[in-house]
């Protein structure tokens, strides 16, 4: 049997083997979930950023058809959709018809300007330089066109 001083002496000692052991399990575990997160490291709310390009064609019309899947990696050159080929065309015959007007418009324009210089004082000085804006103007439609 032991002797009661000598449990009260152990006592002490009990509670605080109890104590340590606590402590180093707990810096173990802390040391094995570090660990553990630095290999695989996780969050709850993560946030993502990704280079986001907007695409425009350079002629309006209908998408026929998607030539790329969701998150695809695109380089210089791939298609990436079909535009409608008739509105396309359309829209190209449009502009060349706009081509040819303005192109026009700026011949007519150049020839009475020339047609008021040949006929030098015949032809008021204002009416001249009404015609010389028409040569501006049109050259200015055909620019755009």
């Amino acid at each position: 049997m032991t002797s009661p001083r000598l449990k009260s002496l152990l006592a002490p000692l009990g509670r605080s083997a109890v104590t340590l052991v606590i402590v180093a399990l707990a810096v173990v575990v802390a040391l094995w979930l570090w660990k553990r997160y630095e290999s695989d490291p996780w969050t709850r709310d993560g946030h993502i950023r990704a280079d986001i390009v907007r695409v425009t064609p350079d002629v309006a019309g209908l998408v026929t058809r998607v030539a790329v899947q969701d998150n695809q990696t695109v380089k210089p050159g791939d298609v990436l959709f079909v535009v409608d080929r008739p509105r396309f065309e359309l829209t190209l015959a449009q502009s060349d018809a706009s081509i040819a007007s303005a192109r026009a418009t700026l011949l007519q324009a150049r020839r009475e300007a020339q047609r008021d210089l040949a006929l030098g004082d015949l032809v008021a000085k204002e009416t001249h330089e009404q015609n010389v804006a028409r040569v501006a103007t049109a050259s200015a439609t055909l620019a755009q066109a």
